[in-house]
């Protein structure tokens, strides 16, 4: 198996890590590809075959991977990565979404569509039946 990124990629992102955050990461780095590989088999693509034959589609995987992965390890922080905030003033108020909550790594929808495996879909739901019975 591939991995897509490395844990030096992290490093060179500018993310400084702990010798027990190496670990994590290398593991996480490897639960990322994974589950990328998966979800491109469950719609018919190789993706090692497609990132070997593409540098573009290869530097994105690897943005994803170091990305996905960095939440993870910034969820276990005192700084938990948010995807989405709010804020207000006069009454005090404060909302947060966790990007990346529990203990599985999280691929956000935008980041597959970059990785061309999610794409939206346009159906039609027929509501009536055709008459023909």
């Amino acid at each position: 198996m591939t991995n897509y990124a490395t844990v030096q990629d992290i490093l060179d992102s500018g993310r400084k890590l702990s010798a027990d955050e190496m670990t994590i990461a290398e593991n996480k780095i490897s639960d990322a590809s994974a589950m990328i590989r998966l979800k491109a088999k469950a719609i018919g693509k190789n993706f090692d075959l497609l990132v070997s034959e593409d540098d573009d589609l290869k530097a994105v995987a690897k943005s994803v991977v170091v990305s996905t992965v960095i939440r993870y390890l910034n969820d276990s922080k005192t700084e938990p990565a948010m995807s989405q905030f709010s804020q207000s003033a006069g009454g005090y108020s404060i909302s947060g979404t966790y990007a990346a909550a529990g203990a599985r790594v999280s691929i956000w929808d935008s980041e597959w569509k970059l990785l061309g495996i999610k794409r939206q879909r346009f159906g039609v739901l027929e509501m009536y039946k055709n008459g023909n019975d």
